[in-house]
């Protein structure tokens, strides 16, 4: 799954997509 919002996200959040969780 969290491959999923990861991808949903921009490049620029794949660091931030803890943070953003």
């Amino acid at each position: 799954m969290e491959t999923f919002c990861y991808m949903k996200w921009p490049v620029r959040h794949h660091k931030s997509r803890r943070v953003s969780h």
